[in-house]
């Protein structure tokens, strides 16, 4: 059985490097954007391709260094389980392994964050079945299995789907988002619709209140919340929040 214990998604490291010597007492699975220097189980410095999954176990040393001594972006998600059960997925610990294909990969930790987000009270539940997902899309990749389908063209709007709420600062508007799926405005727009239930902008928009919703359950400033999740301005904010929820941020704040 895996136990969650803390998520962190698309982090940004504005250091160039950090170590664990003493290792951390639970799992932890990193996915690297950028190239990095690692290290693997016998303690020597390995470098990894940009989008990797590196695999900690319990108590390693580790060092985690950006290739080009650049801020460099993660997901880590940390857990608890039995060695045993981490065995079955057959996955080698401490070495980088590559993610050619990252669709499902980003999208799983995408739908994984939203659950983070939500306020169901089974979510803890639901994001530990999301970490079971991810450590099978990594089993997937290192064991090339033959595939019995085929790529269809939604595949395309999911990943559209998942760099548009992924960037939430980004001032998104449909002719942009088609234009990442290589559609036309309007071919896009009837197509998210099929998939989606609702048009890109309105998604986006119930994405970003949720988000902004729960950074200030968090205690995050408003500032913050502004450049995270792409309000021109405080006022704007205010009166994009009182649409969807009845009531100002501050009116909300003083409420929880």
């Amino acid at each position: 059985m895996i136990k969650l214990l803390n998520y962190f998604y698309t982090k940004m490291e504005t250091q160039p490097q950090y170590t664990h010597a003493e290792g951390r007492p639970y799992w932890v699975m990193d996915y690297y954007k950028n190239a990095m220097l690692l290290l693997n189980a016998d303690g020597e410095t390995i470098t990894s391709e940009p989008d990797s999954v590196y695999i900690i176990p319990p108590n390693m040393h580790t060092q985690h260094i950006s290739a080009n001594n650049r801020p460099w972006a993660h997901t880590t998600i940390t857990f608890e389980a039995e060695r045993g059960d981490m065995d079955e997925f057959a996955l080698p610990y401490m070495t980088p392994i590559h993610i050619a294909d990252v669709k499902e990969l980003e999208q799983l930790m995408y739908d994984m964050e939203s659950k983070q987000l939500s306020s169901s009270r089974l979510k803890q539940k639901a994001q530990e079945a999301y970490i079971t997902l991810i450590l099978l899309c990594v089993h997937d990749a290192v064991n090339k299995y033959n595939k019995d389908y085929k790529t269809n063209s939604g595949d395309d709007l999911q990943q559209v789907r998942h760099t548009v709420m992924s960037s939430t600062h980004i001032p998104w508007t449909v002719e942009r988002m088609a234009a990442l799926a290589n559609m036309s405005a309007r071919g896009f727009q009837r197509k998210y619709v099929q998939m989606y239930g609702k048009p890109p902008i309105a998604d986006l928009q119930d994405y970003r209140f949720t988000k902004a919703k729960r950074l200030l359950d968090s205690g995050f400033s408003i500032s913050f919340i502004l450049n995270s999740c792409g309000f021109r301005s405080a006022q704007h904010f205010s009166n994009f929040f009182k649409r969807h929820s009845g009531m100002t941020p501050s009116e909300y704040r003083k409420r929880i």
